[in-house]
């Protein structure tokens, strides 16, 4: 049987052993600090992203509708008893054909409501069903 080591030699290799491990472990905490700031400043980022994302979409959306916001004047009697146009009024589908989608839809400045547009002419006069804001569609 091979003689036990001296206490001297066991007490180095059991600190030497534990020196490693401690400077593993200041190591991974050290990366797991990183790790916690980086989420933070994504989480900011994707914050101030989303952000961006919306003001662009509100941006387009005025940009599309053109004139809403009541630049347009009051439409006349004559122009109020005119039916809708068929931009914005789905085509009727014949007896078995399948209804039609909009190519787009565009929200309206005044109450927000969706305003599917069936047409790709443009500028294009559109109106509102549920409000009756009349804009432009550039």
């Amino acid at each position: 049987m091979a003689a036990a080591p001296a206490g001297g030699e066991e007490t180095k290799e059991e600190m030497l052993l534990t020196d490693g491990m401690d400077q593993r472990k200041s190591a991974l905490d050290r990366r797991e600090e990183e790790l916690r700031n980086l989420e933070i400043i994504l989480k900011k980022r994707w914050a101030k992203i989303q952000i961006e994302a919306k003001k662009l979409s509100e941006e387009r959306s005025r940009s599309q509708l053109g004139a809403f916001g009541g630049t347009m004047p009051a439409p006349t009697t004559q122009a109020a008893t005119v039916p809708a146009t068929a931009a914005t009024t789905a085509p009727t589908p014949a007896a078995g054909d399948v209804e039609m989608r909009p190519l787009l839809r565009v929200r309206c400045i005044g109450c927000k409501k969706p305003i599917p547009i069936y047409s790709s002419k443009r500028p294009l006069k559109v109106e509102c069903k549920n409000c009756g804001k009349v804009g432009i569609l550039r």
